[in-house]
């Protein structure tokens, strides 16, 4: 449906245009060299995004016992981790019972005034149909428009509004520079597009005596499967608003995206093991 896809688009963008190319011409694919579970970008942008699946990809495979070694890693075992990490990824921005799992037909990612019937939208029960769905489409998920259709499944999944709602005030989820907005990592990372990396709630701007006075800032709702840890917060940015709260900072896995001025990347404990101590 056109009116949908322009919609998406205005909550990924902040108006009715087309994806920036260096979004909608990366699919998720996997390196032909070195470390076959690495993906790789093809221009700048969209490294949140790919940051977040590698860090989930890392975990599905250091979650199973019988996987090689990362650096003997065949391209089957890497493209079963995809479908998991992305499975995922999809499963746990659900509003209910529903997720919704997007393929695009073409090869390249359509304008929007040529999208209309080039979209394949499945809705999903469980977490087994929605590993399925992405089975069926991971050959679309890896070549060009993988990422947009990850972030369609998303926003389907999750809900526009909820997802409009879900920041702490109206903002794109790609930001002006063509960089992840805090909202779209987040909502990679734990299916809520909330603004912020502290643990919970905060209410800021809150006057004594007067109730429903001040902000209420929303953060990390729950434990995290992985982590996040950010430069900006050594740096000392924003004060007390921008500490890493300890839902992303001792994940359930030890795997985590690193932010620094201007790129995401990835780092794991290998082998498994307990989550480290990474308070600064």
């Amino acid at each position: 449906d056109k009116e949908v896809i322009n919609s998406m688009n205005k909550t990924l963008l902040g108006g009715e245009r087309d994806l920036p190319p260096a979004w909608g011409s990366q699919g998720l694919t996997f390196r032909e060299q070195g470390m076959r579970c690495g993906l790789t970008q093809h221009e700048g942008g969209p490294c949140g995004v790919l940051a977040a699946v590698q860090a989930f990809v890392l975990r599905e495979l250091l979650l199973d016992e019988n996987a090689p070694p990362l650096a003997e890693l065949p391209p089957e075992a890497a493209g079963e981790a995809l479908i998991g990490a992305l499975a995922h990824i999809i499963w746990s921005a659900r509003m209910g019972r529903l997720a919704n799992v997007v393929v695009c037909k073409r090869p390249t990612l359509p304008s929007l005034r040529e999208s209309a019937g080039e979209f394949i939208c499945t809705e999903c029960k469980s977490a087994d149909d929605v590993a399925a769905a992405v089975r069926a489409g991971i050959g679309a998920f890896m070549r060009a428009p993988g990422v947009a259709m990850l972030l369609y499944s998303l926003l389907l999944t999750r809900g526009i509004a909820m997802v409009q709602r879900d920041a702490d005030f109206p903002a794109s989820l790609i930001a002006p520079n063509g960089y992840c907005a805090q909202e779209l990592v987040n909502l990679l990372l734990v299916g809520r597009a909330h603004s912020n990396v502290f643990d919970g709630e905060k209410v800021v701007g809150a006057v004594e005596g007067e109730a429903g006075s001040g902000a209420r800032l929303r953060g990390i709702p729950k434990p995290s499967c992985v982590g996040f840890l950010t430069l900006f917060e050594r740096q000392g940015a924003d004060g007390a608003l921008l500490v890493v709260g300890s839902l992303l900072k001792r994940p359930i896995n030890p795997v985590f995206v690193l932010q620094s001025e201007s790129h995401y990347s990835v780092c794991w404990l290998d082998g498994g093991g307990a989550c480290p101590d990474v308070d600064p």
